[in-house]
């Protein structure tokens, strides 16, 4: 009797232990709240814009004591029929060096910006869907990235 009270004890024992590890295995091992996900949206199908970037003259500023910045000056953004859509600072603050990043509807523009070289320029540019078209104007620009590049005047 001992030996069947052992043998039920042993195998409720067992069934539980089979019900119960595969439940504990699967449970998420957490350390604290679960934060959202990071990153940037993957939702390139539903892009429906391209975007321009301007290298334009700089202007050197000043802030606090022997610390200077070289600042891309504003421009202006037109359609092809000569009305102003955009006017860009082209850049965030009086320390910010990197020019402004545009997004514009995929279509043809006019850009006019001041140029290190040859002072006001129009410039007309492209803008793709997804894609980024970069204009430099600055002195001695070699870099291509785009289908713009205004230095030398060379398009991609």
């Amino acid at each position: 009797m001992k030996t069947n009270m052992l043998r039920s004890l042993l195998l409720n024992f067992t069934v539980a232990a089979a019900l119960l590890v595969p439940a504990v295995l699967t449970l998420p091992a957490h350390a604290g709240p679960v934060l959202p996900t990071v990153g940037p949206e993957s939702d390139y199908d539903k892009v429906t814009c391209g975007y321009l970037k301007v290298y334009s003259r700089t202007e050197q500023t000043q802030w606090g004591e022997n610390t200077y910045y070289n600042v891309h000056t504003a421009y202006w953004i037109y359609n092809t029929s000569g009305k102003r859509i955009k006017t860009v600072a082209n850049h965030d603050s009086i320390i910010d060096e990197s020019p402004e990043k545009v997004a514009l509807t995929p279509g043809n523009y006019v850009v006019r910006a001041w140029s290190d070289d040859d002072g006001l320029v129009t410039v007309p540019v492209i803008v793709k869907l997804a894609q980024t078209t970069t204009v430099h104007l600055e002195s001695g620009s070699a870099e291509t990235s785009g289908h713009v590049t205004v230095g030398n005047l060379t398009k991609n």
